[in-house]
């Protein structure tokens, strides 16, 4: 089967469009269908191919490299994946402009001495039209044009290969039928991967909820079955001059509902900026401690982690701030990674006053607590007092686990309380709010970080997604203090099972590194792309170039050469056969004649003179005159006939 002139070209135009590349669409298209006015065909041997297929490797693993250091690996996937057929358009242009309709794709991996590896001739027409084809499905947006270009590509094609002798309503009928049949699964597979792709957010929405930290709300794991996992990915870089602070405050919460905190603090204000500096409180004469933090952002609109005590930030990253009174700051950023210099002094400055909402209590726990409250017998003790009564209660009994269970008639928390006495943070901070409550001091829910490691390819501390935590903030002696109940050994039992993580430790690094230089070369970036992209041009077009200079144009013939060989000539070859001296592998025609002439007189210089002009025969476009081909003949018949004899 073959390819349909102008095909190829415009399934290169097509994923163009999908991924918005339209100039480099019509680039792709010009070189590819030029083809159809440009005769003209190079004959590439082995050696040619070997270092177009080496050069495609080439660019393939730079740009493997390169977006994967500048990129999350499921985004950098996708984008690998999308850019494939600009990647193997010199395989493509090479078939194209190939004297055959077949190409080979080999390498010798670097090693000049070292043997080709190749396999036969192939047509890559199929194979590229496949790649093209599926990154162009990659940035579709699923919509039903994308089914309907495929099936116009798909009749298109058969229709071109339809042979004469078929019958029309056949051919029709058999064309509609495979068509519809591809429709129909196309639409059984996008309802699985719909599915699928349903079962599995909800899957990892329910193992890091925890992570996804909102202003307004955060949805805990408490109430889950099974075991957590928690990811290593390093999403936060620290520098500190000092010894870091351990915790940072991301976001503030005053009411638990079904498992879940939320916060009635919604007002935030916008708050300007002198020179990207923003003051938080009035600068007095206290310790000052900076904190230089380099987080990477899934969106433009964040939250803001920040030490206690923060009362300065720098950036020039940051486009909008807003703050509430509680001091959590949700900004928008014009960064994918977000670098803020924080000014603190390690401790709450401002003390706000608690509300109500500081007390309140979910009536389907409450009989729980204050069973535990009595018990403890707290009534007449200070705040204080019942402060440490409570944590010497949880520091007794209870463990730190991932692995959630849950006993049928209680609620999660009233079994982490009474039976399991086991659970991760969440489980701890919100036992410790609600105890505090009932016991009658406020309370706040707090989300943030801990640091409490350092990168092994850097001075720098890093931060990974692991190291999200709760806590609790209680108001005691007319200070809102830090309460953290939760195990010191969950930061180690969450490190288990990672003994591979400094190879993502590397990479991460790495493009740490690279998106670093980038952001203090911004002015500069695009130039520094447009000279890649210019260099590699310039690199394949020297081949090219090079190409030219080493071989002769050649017609393209509606026949394969081989096909073409003179057969007088194929007579001699089979005459000189017959003395059973055999022809050497990589030895050429002519040696093997003056190997043969040493042993058997086959007058040479006439058989020489021959094979020149045969030569000529099969490579000179222009072909032989009349002359030249009467006098080819005349030498072959005198050549069999002084053999003969």
């Amino acid at each position: 089967m073959k390819v349909p002139p102008l095909l190829i070209g415009i399934i290169a135009l097509f994923w163009a469009y999908e991924t918005n590349n339209i100039i480099i669409g019509v680039l792709m298209f010009l070189l590819i269908e030029s083809s159809i006015f440009i005769k003209k065909r190079w004959k590439f041997d082995i050696d040619d191919f070997v270092k177009i297929s080496d050069m495609t490797s080439l660019i393939l693993l730079s740009s493997v490299v390169m977006i994967v250091l500048n990129n999350e690996i499921e985004q950098a996937l996708l984008i690998i994946q999308t850019w494939l057929p600009l990647i193997f358009l010199p395989i493509m242009i090479t078939q194209v402009y190939h004297i055959e309709d077949k190409i080979i794709i080999a390498t010798k991996l670097g090693q000049s001495k070292k043997p080709a590896y190749s396999h036969n001739p192939m047509n890559f027409s199929f194979i590229y039209i496949a790649i093209t084809m599926l990154s162009a499905a990659t940035a579709n947006n699923r919509g039903y044009h994308f089914q309907i270009i495929l099936i116009v590509f798909s009749f298109w094609f058969l229709l071109y290969n339809k042979k004469k002798k078929s019958s029309k309503l056949f051919f029709f009928l058999a064309t509609a039928l495979v068509l519809l049949i591809s429709f129909g699964l196309n639409n059984v597979f996008e309802n699985i991967y719909r599915m699928v792709n349903k079962k599995m957010s909800s899957f990892w929405e329910s193992k890091y909820s925890n992570k996804r930290i909102d202003p307004y709300k955060s949805l805990t794991a408490i109430g889950n079955i099974g075991k957590l996992k928690d990811s290593g990915k390093i999403i936060m870089r620290l520098i500190s001059e000092d010894i870091p602070p351990r915790l940072l405050k991301t976001a503030s919460y005053d009411t638990y509902v079904s498992a879940n905190w939320f916060s009635k603090n919604k007002n935030f204000n916008t708050v300007k900026s002198e020179k990207n500096v923003w003051n938080l409180y009035e600068k007095k004469n206290i310790i000052r401690k900076s904190l230089l933090i380099e987080k990477y952002l899934n969106n433009v609109q964040t939250l803001l982690p920040i030490p206690y005590g923060c009362f300065e930030i720098k950036s020039s990253d940051i486009v909008k701030f807003e703050i509430n009174s509680d001091k959590i700051i949700k900004l928008e950023t014009r960064s994918d990674l977000l670098i803020y210099k924080t000014i603190y002094n390690g401790i709450i400055i401002k003390q706000i006053k608690p509300e109500k909402g500081n007390l309140d209590i979910p009536k389907n726990e409450y009989e729980t607590l204050k069973k535990i409250i009595d018990d403890l017998e707290l009534s007449n003790l200070s705040d204080k007092d019942k402060l440490l009564k409570i944590i010497k209660f949880f520091n007794k009994d209870f463990s730190y686990s991932l692995n959630l269970k849950n006993k049928i008639g209680r609620s999660p928390l009233s079994n982490f309380l009474l039976n399991s006495k086991s659970g991760h943070c969440e489980y701890y901070a919100t036992a410790t709010a609600l105890l505090l409550r009932t016991a009658g001091i406020p309370t706040k829910y707090i989300n943030g970080f801990v640091i409490d490691e350092k990168d092994m390819f850097s001075d720098k501390y890093i931060i990974r997604e692991r190291h999200a935590h709760a806590w609790v903030e209680a108001y005691i002696d007319n200070r809102w203090k830090v309460v953290d109940t939760t195990p010191s050994i969950w930061l180690e039992e969450d490190k288990k099972e990672t003994s591979l993580e400094f190879i993502s430790d590397f990479f991460s690094f790495l493009r740490n590194k690279i998106t670093i230089f980038i952001k203090q070369n911004k002015k500069h970036k695009s130039m520094m792309f447009l000279v890649l992209i210019l260099l590699i041009i310039f690199l394949f077009f020297k081949k090219i170039l090079k190409f030219i200079n080493k071989k002769r144009w050649l017609k393209k013939s509606k026949k394969s050469i081989s096909k073409n060989i003179d057969t007088q000539f194929v007579l001699i070859i089979k005459e000189l056969e017959k003395f059973e001296i055999e022809q050497n592998k990589n030895e050429t025609i002519i040696s093997w004649m003056y190997r043969i002439n040493k042993n058997f007189p086959i007058k040479i210089k006439l058989l020489n003179s021959i094979y020149e002009i045969h030569l000529k025969y099969r490579f000179d476009p222009n072909g032989l005159t009349k002359k030249e081909n009467t006098n080819y003949k005349s030498q072959i018949n005198e050549w069999f006939l002084n053999t003969k004899k």
